[in-house]
């Protein structure tokens, strides 16, 4: 076992899987985001704890209401957003089908637009702007810029959080008050690392998305400190980690003067060919719409190339 994967289980320790989630339907029901219950709003929504964008999967949250599960809906948007040339290209199948990637205009001109399709396991890539691409026959490697529409970053943030927070284990829910008021946007207080880091699997594919959370062992160090819990969320052949923001119960007094560390998750275990350890860190604060290039490399066996010059 490697350095990172060492470092993470010594400072972190697993409290909830979807791989082992069992959704308990209390009776009468109860919101675990705003505390209603039936005679206040209604669950009538299969609200699912990792949304199906991710992946088809039947992990069901029986205490999330429709209301909760609506505002939710609207964050996920950007969260799909964000992430579709992940899920274009790896042919992850949503709710319906495996999305299709249509890029951001130039200038509104049609003919400057990048749409990406999958059919019978096969993608069919329209590049309409040569800047968006670099082909090599030789080397068989494809490089294609992603031009995402635009997107809130912030929301991208929350709708990872919630998956977090779904996990949570009810007997925490109290500690955490703070964050289920912050992600209902009850409150903006909030301390919080919000960065999501990403890490693509080389050699290997997830048969269905999952989250796990992780909570540290011990907060409190001589020269810093460690957030509280961090959620892992797999989909596809993408590993994304997220530290979630500190509790009301964490005690800033103990903190002070103490700067926080980020145990990054070994995702490397994923990878069949458990190729070098690494990740990019993106940055989720803003909370205004923005545009957003993502330059990601292929290798193809075989490709039909048909490009005009």
């Amino acid at each position: 076992m490697n350095k990172n994967a060492l470092d993470f289980w010594q400072k972190y320790e697993l409290i909830e899987s979807t791989k082992t989630f069992i959704a308990i339907s209390n009776n009468p029901k109860s919101c675990r985001f705003c505390n209603l219950d039936e005679q206040h709003t209604t669950f009538n929504t299969e609200a699912h704890l990792i949304p199906e964008l991710m992946g088809e999967n039947k992990i069901i949250s029986y205490d999330e209401c429709d209301k909760c599960n609506n505002k939710f809906s609207g964050f996920e948007s950007h969260l799909s957003i964000f992430f579709r040339p992940y899920l274009t290209i790896m042919g992850v199948k949503g709710k319906k089908k495996i999305p299709t990637f249509q890029s951001r205009t130039e200038d509104g001109n049609e003919h400057t637009r990048t749409i990406i399709t999958v059919n019978d396991n096969k993608r069919n890539v329209i590049l309409q702007n040569l800047d968006d691409y670099q082909i090599s026959k030789e080397n068989k490697t494809f490089t294609i810029t992603f031009r995402k529409p635009p997107h809130k970053p912030f929301l991208v943030y929350k709708s990872l959080v919630k998956i977090a927070l779904s996990l949570l284990p009810s007997e925490k829910i109290k500690d955490y008050k703070n964050v289920f008021d912050w992600i209902l946007d009850k409150s903006n207080e909030t301390d919080a690392f919000i960065t999501a880091f990403i890490t693509v699997i080389k050699a290997g594919k997830f048969r269905k998305p999952f989250a796990e959370l992780y909570s540290a062992k011990r907060i409190y160090y001589k020269n810093h400190f460690l957030p509280e819990m961090t959620c892992i969320i797999g989909f596809g052949n993408v590993v994304v980690q997220i530290f979630l923001p500190l509790s009301n119960t964490f005690d800033y007094k103990k903190a002070k003067l103490k700067t926080p560390t980020l145990n990054l998750f070994p995702s490397v275990i994923y990878d069949k060919n458990k190729t070098v350890f690494n990740f990019k860190a993106i940055d989720l604060i803003e909370k205004n719409s923005i545009t957003y290039n993502e330059i990601l490399h292929f290798s193809f066996e075989d490709a039909e190339i048909n490009i005009p010059r």
